[in-house]
């Protein structure tokens, strides 16, 4: 969804994006521009702007409204899992997690034994939270490599990550098809 609530987008398999406003039936733009499956899809500038993922390791930059591609880039994570955005910072769970600032540097993170198959970025943008295919759940401060903190392992992959609003706790769903909710020791998530 994007952040006003106006607009879903969704990813498909043949690598197109099809952009739908809320009050429509048809998709508003559908967007052909990956060679394999759209992993992930983030909203940009106000909803204006989409960020797009793909298996092969690809990233794109599109207007909404145009359809038009800004522009494309490695992820240099191998084949992206996930992706979340945080201002001009973007977090990138592939074989590796690593965060790309708007000046293109990276800062990459250890912890997981395996690839990244997903994360978020707390409400406060100074924290990451990603979930392992070894079933890992890690918490990291957004500017530094080594995790603060470690939750309880689902048996299986983890599937996806979330923090509360309020930022008080963090969601975690593996292929197990357990959903656990847990209450960081690290202070000042929000």
């Amino acid at each position: 969804f994007s952040q006003d609530g106006r607009r879903i987008a969704a990813g498909a398999e043949d690598g197109a994006v099809a952009v739908w406003t809320l009050d429509g039936k048809t998709p508003t733009i559908r967007l052909p521009g990956h060679k394999s499956n759209v992993t992930a899809i983030q909203f940009l500038a106000g909803g204006e702007r989409l960020l797009t993922a793909c298996r092969d390791g690809s990233l794109a930059l599109w207007e909404i409204t145009s359809g038009k591609a800004l522009g494309a880039m490695p992820g240099t994570v191998g084949p992206i899992r996930g992706m979340a955005s945080s201002g001009s910072r973007i977090a990138l769970a592939g074989n590796q997690l690593r965060l790309r600032h708007g000046d293109g540097s990276f800062v990459n993170f250890s912890g997981n034994s395996g690839p990244v198959e997903c994360v978020a970025v707390s409400p406060g943008r100074r924290h990451l939270l990603a979930g392992g295919n070894d079933g890992s759940v890690l918490l990291w401060q957004a500017d530094l490599p080594t995790p603060v903190e470690e939750f309880p392992k689902h048996p299986s992959k983890t599937r996806a990550v979330a923090f509360a609003s309020d930022g008080k706790s963090v969601f975690s769903a593996g292929d197990d098809g357990l959903i656990r909710r847990c209450w960081p020791k690290t202070p000042g998530l929000v």
